[in-house]
C-alpha cells in the first residue's frame, strides 16, 4: 500500500502489515500500541533532526524489519550531523521514557527503553552502529570505517547469542529475546551501511 502527497510517500510493506497482525493474535493489544508508538516516535526523532538540517524525507518505508527513511539523493549531510541524525530515535525515546516515567506509565517507560536499548546496539544497520560509521568517517577513509563496523556488528551478534543461550541454559526461554537476537543475527549479514 502506497500514500502519497506531491512531496512525501508512504510505503507500507506487507511484511509490516502481516507482523502487526502476528503480534495482535499473540500479544495484548495495548503492548502492541505501545510498540507502534514507540517506534513511531523512533522514526520522529530521526526525521526531526533530518528535517531540521534541511533535508526533508522523501519516502518511509515501513516493514517487518523496521522502518527505512529515503531522502533527496542531492542533500548529503556532513558526519556529524549523520550522526545526530543516527542518533535522534534513541534521544526521542529516552525523552519519552523519561516523560511517560514522570507521569506514572511504567509500561510505555519499558518499550521506550527497550527501543532505544535494542538500537543502541553497534550493528552496521542499527542507530548506535551508524552512528559510529559516521563518527569513524571524521578520522578514517570509507573502506576502513566499513571494515572497523562490521567486525564490531559480528562481535555484538556473538555476544547477544551467547548472552540468549546463557539465558535460556540458567534461567527460561524467552520469546523476545529470542526474537531480538534473532533480528540482529540477522542484521549482521549485510554487509554496508546503507547510505
Amino acid at each position: 500500500m502506497i500514500a502519497e502527497t506531491e512531496r512525501f510517500r508512504l510505503r507500507l510493506n506487507f511484511s509490516f502489515a502481516a507482523t502487526v497482525t502476528l503480534m495482535l493474535c499473540f500479544c495484548d493489544e495495548k503492548i502492541v500500541l505501545t510498540a507502534l508508538s514507540a517506534s513511531f516516535l523512533h522514526e520522529g526523532g530521526h526525521i526531526f533532526f533530518l528535517t531540521l538540517y534541511g533535508c526533508t524525507p522523501v519516502t518511509v518505508t515501513l516493514s517487518a524489519f523496521g522502518m527505512r527513511i529515503d531522502r533527496p539523493a542531492h542533500s548529503p549531510l556532513s558526519p556529524l550531523r549523520e550522526v545526530a541524525v543516527s542518533s535522534g530515535g534513541i534521544l526521542f525515546n529516552l525523552i519519552g521514557a523519561v516523560i511517560s516515567a514522570l507521569c506514572g506509565v511504567p509500561v510505555i517507560t519499558a518499550v521506550n527503553l527497550i527501543v532505544a536499548a535494542v538500537n543502541s546496539i553497534p550493528n552496521v544497520n542499527l542507530d548506535a552502529g551508524r552512528a559510529i560509521y559516521y563518527l569513524l568517517l571524521s578520522f578514517t577513509d570509507e573502506e576502513r570505517a566499513q571494515r572497523i563496523i562490521q567486525r564490531l556488528s559480528v562481535i555484538f551478534a556473538l555476544l547477544s547469542l551467547a548472552f540468549f543461550v546463557f539465558y535460556t541454559v540458567f534461567s527460561k526461554f524467552n520469546i523476545s529475546l529470542a526474537v531480538v537476537t534473532v533480528y540482529i543475527m540477522i542484521l549482521t549479514f549485510k554487509r554496508e551501511v546503507d547510505k
